[in-house]
């Protein structure tokens, strides 16, 4: 029970107290949701990005490879057949 005036106001300050503390600890709750949150994003977005500059890269030198590989073949061909003309002639 209750005594006096002074033990009401104690009780009330403490909830108060209380109350605070528990309002503290909710708003640490969602900033630090809202904090991992964003870091998961901005990772993601990351790997995503680097996957594809990792695809876009191997794509051009597949072109490249393929390009240049077919101007060798062409070179090559064409300096056999000048051998094979020169030598038979």
């Amino acid at each position: 029970m209750i005594k006096n005036n002074s033990d009401l106001r104690q009780k009330i300050s403490w909830h108060r107290q209380h109350h605070l503390v528990e309002v503290v600890v909710a708003v640490v709750e969602v900033v630090v949701v809202v904090v991992v949150v964003v870091v998961v994003v901005v990772v993601v977005v990351v790997v995503v990005v680097v996957v594809v500059v990792v695809v876009v890269v191997v794509m051009v030198l597949v072109v490249v490879v393929v390009v240049v590989g077919g101007v060798v073949v062409e070179v090559v061909v064409g300096v056999v057949v000048v051998v094979v003309v020169v030598v038979g002639v």
